[in-house]
């Protein structure tokens, strides 16, 4: 069922007080010869641009699925980045409490030797401290 491609000629004549008319039959006077034809001479034209819309559509949602994706691994990268420094900071602090209490430690001692050793023991935690939550920033 394919419909004959339509074609007519239409006429653009302009009248003796300057109007501009369109006729079908050839100007009486001064005019133009338009040639008007229907665009649509294929069939399967209209079914070619109605898979072009759907390959669109399909193309878009992939797009718009791409985009919530990579929406939602930002999301859970943010969250990972912000749980690492919450656990920085937990670390920090428990080298900073560590290194206090055995500062402490080694001022309540009476013999040398585990005066020494806290005393050891808090240098090692305070350049651990210097070293993970300063050093580097």
């Amino acid at each position: 069922m394919a419909a004959a491609p339509a074609s007519a000629q239409i006429n653009k004549c302009k009248g003796a007080d300057g109007r501009i008319t369109y006729q079908d039959t050839p100007c009486a006077t001064e005019g133009q010869q338009l040639d008007i034809r229907n665009r649509k001479t294929d069939p399967f034209g209209s079914l070619d641009s109605e898979l072009q819309a759907q390959r669109d559509i399909r193309a878009a949602r992939r797009i718009d699925q791409e985009r919530e994706l990579n929406r939602k691994l930002a999301d859970i990268d943010r969250s990972a980045r912000d749980r690492e420094k919450q656990a920085k900071a937990a670390r920090c602090a428990s080298y900073q409490s560590s290194a206090e209490r055995a500062e402490y430690w080694a001022g309540r001692y009476v013999t040398p030797q585990y005066q020494g050793a806290e005393r050891a023991r808090a240098k090692a935690l305070r350049d651990q401290h210097w070293s993970e939550c300063f050093a580097g920033q």
